[in-house]
C-alpha cells in the first residue's frame, strides 16, 4: 500500500501517555480497508511502540467508513505510585482521637495503661510502587511511599524483626513528635495545696482534684486533672486533660506537646502542639492549636483563638457583638524556623568535626596516659559523640517535618454550625476581614487572598 502519512497524521498529549490517528482526506476519497500490519509499520516509523490499542487497529481491517476520527490508538501505562507506610496501634493512645469524630469527653478522660512487655504498635513498610511507561517506550518513574515517622521513646523498644513497638516497663502509654512513650505515673488522690506544692515529673501527673491559682504542673508525658485549673500554670510534654475547665484569670496557662482535652476555658491562655478539644466554651481567652481547635457544643467569645488549619464551633461571637478575633494559618514565619534549624544543624556539625579531631589527639597521645586516663577521656569524647550526632539527627527530622509543613497545600476553614455574629474579625496573615451583620450555618474557607463564606 502507498504512503500511510499521505492519508493519516498522529497527535499525541504533552505527556506522551495518549496518541490519536487523525485523517487527513475526506473520508470518502479512503479505501474501504487497511490492513493492520501496515498501520502498526506506519506507528512504528512514528516511533508509537508500547500501549497500541488492538482493538482500533483491527478496526481497520472491517470497514473504515465505521471509524470516527481522530480515534484513539495507543495510551501508555500509568505508573503505580507507591504507597506511604503506616502505623497501627495496638493500645489505646492519645494519638487515636480522630479529628471528625463526635468524641466523648469522659471516655477520653480514660488512662491508656500498659504492661511490660506489652504490643504497642505495628509499623508496614512504604510499597515502592510500579513504573510506568509512555507511548515512546520510556519508563515513567513511580513516587516512592514515605517511612511512616514513628520512634521509640522512653520505656518503649523496637524490635526491627517484627517492626513493632513493645513496653519495657509498665505505665502509660503517650505519643508526642512521632515518639511513642511509657511513662511512669504520679498520683495526687486531693486538690494541690501546700502540703503538695508544685508538681515535676518525668512521666504523667494524674491529679484527683484541682489546682488552684500560684501552683504549677510540669509533666513529661501526659497531664490528668479531674478537677479545674485556676490561674496556674500546666506544661505537658504529652497531652492535657483537664475534666471540667480553666477559670484563668488571664494568666493562667495550659501548655501541651500534643492535644488538650478540656471542659470549658475562661480567661484562660492555652498552646497545644496539635489539637484543642472543648467541650463547651472558650471565653474571652488566647488559644492558639498546631492543627485543629474543636468547641463543638458551645461557644467562642472574645479573646483571640488562633488554628493554622480548622476550627469548629457552634457559635462564633454573641449577641453584644463582643469583638472576638480568629486567626487562621502559622501567624509564626515557617523560613524563620527553618533557618534557625539549619543554623543548629551547623553548629552541630562542626561539633562532631572537633570531637573527631579531639578522639584522633587522643589516641596519638595514648603511649603518654596511663591506661585509667585514656579510658575516661576516651569515654567522655565518645559520650559527647553519640550525643551531638543523635542531636543532628534530631535537627534531620525537624527539617523535614517543617519542609512538609511548607510544601503543603492545607485547606483552612472555619466551621460555624449554628449563629456567626457581627464584630467577628478573622484573620490571616496581614489580611483582616470583620463580619457585619448576622449570619447562620457558614463555612469559612480561605482562597485567593480572601474568605469565602458558603452555607453547610
Amino acid at each position: 500500500m502507498e504512503d500511510m502519512g499521505s492519508y493519516f497524521f498522529i497527535e499525541y498529549t504533552r505527556d506522551r501517555m495518549q496518541a490519536e490517528l487523525h485523517c487527513k482526506q475526506d473520508l470518502t476519497k479512503l479505501p474501504e480497508t487497511i490492513k493492520e500490519e501496515d498501520l502498526l509499520r506506519f506507528l512504528n516509523k512514528n516511533q508509537i511502540k508500547h500501549g497500541i490499542i488492538r482493538k482500533h487497529t483491527k478496526q481497520f481491517e472491517v470497514d473504515l467508513s465505521t471509524i470516527t476520527f481522530p480515534i484513539l490508538i495507543a495510551k501508555g501505562t500509568d505508573p503505580k505510585h507507591g504507597t506511604d507506610g503506616t502505623i497501627t496501634y495496638t493500645v489505646q493512645t492519645t494519638e487515636q482521637v480522630k479529628e471528625h469524630d463526635v468524641w466523648n469527653f469522659r471516655e477520653v478522660m480514660q488512662i491508656p495503661m500498659v504492661n511490660k512487655g506489652d504490643k504497642l504498635a505495628v509499623i508496614a513498610l512504604p510499597k515502592q510502587g510500579e513504573q510506568g511507561i509512555d507511548i515512546f517506550g520510556n519508563p515513567i518513574p513511580a513516587k516512592k511511599g514515605k517511612p511512616v515517622l514513628c520512634r521509640a521513646g522512653k520505656n518503649v523498644i523496637f524490635n526491627e524483626d517484627e517492626l513493632t513497638f513493645y513496653a519495657s516497663a509498665s505505665g502509660q502509654v503517650s505519643v508526642a513528635n512521632h515518639t511513642i512513650h511509657v511513662h511512669d505515673v504520679y498520683e495526687v488522690h486531693e486538690s494541690l495545696s501546700m502540703k503538695i506544692g508544685n508538681l515535676n515529673f518525668n512521666g504523667s501527673v494524674i491529679i484527683h482534684g484541682d489546682v488552684p491559682s500560684g501552683y504549677s504542673v510540669k509533666a513529661d508525658g501526659d497531664i490528668k486533672i479531674y478537677g479545674m485549673v485556676e490561674a496556674a500554670e500546666v506544661v505537658s510534654g504529652g497531652s492535657v486533660y483537664i475534666s471540667e475547665g480553666m477559670a484563668g484569670l488571664k494568666t493562667g496557662k495550659i501548655d501541651a506537646a500534643v492535644d488538650v482535652h478540656i471542659g470549658y476555658v475562661n480567661q484562660g491562655n492555652i498552646r497545644c502542639g496539635r489539637n484543642l478539644f472543648v467541650e463547651n466554651s472558650i471565653l474571652h481567652s488566647d488559644c492558639k492549636a498546631k492543627n485543629t481547635i474543636y468547641c463543638q457544643r458551645g461557644n467562642i467569645i472574645g479573646g483571640q483563638v488562633n488554628a493554622e488549619e480548622k476550627i469548629e464551633v457552634n457559635d462564633l461571637g454573641n449577641r453584644m457583638n463582643t469583638q472576638t478575633e480568629i486567626y487562621l494559618g502559622n501567624q509564626n514565619t515557617s523560613d524563620q524556623s527553618l533557618k534557625t534549624l539549619l543554623s543548629e544543624r551547623k553548629q552541630a556539625e562542626a561539633t562532631v568535626k572537633q570531637l573527631e579531631m579531639i578522639g584522633q589527639k587522643i589516641i596519638r597521645s595514648k603511649d603518654q596516659m596511663n591506661p585509667e586516663q585514656l579510658k575516661l577521656m576516651l569515654s567522655r569524647q565518645q559520650h559527647s559523640l553519640k550525643k551531638t550526632k543523635q542531636q543532628i539527627d534530631d535537627i534531620n527530622q525537624q527539617i523535614v517535618e517543617q519542609a512538609q509543613l511548607v510544601d503543603e497545600t492545607i485547606d483552612r476553614e472555619i466551621i460555624v454550625r449554628n449563629n456567626l455574629y457581627a464584630n467577628t474579625i478573622l484573620i490571616y496573615g496581614k489580611y483582616r476581614h470583620t463580619v457585619d451583620k448576622d449570619q447562620q450555618h457558614m463555612k469559612i474557607t480561605w482562597n485567593n487572598n480572601e474568605f469565602n463564606f458558603q452555607p453547610l
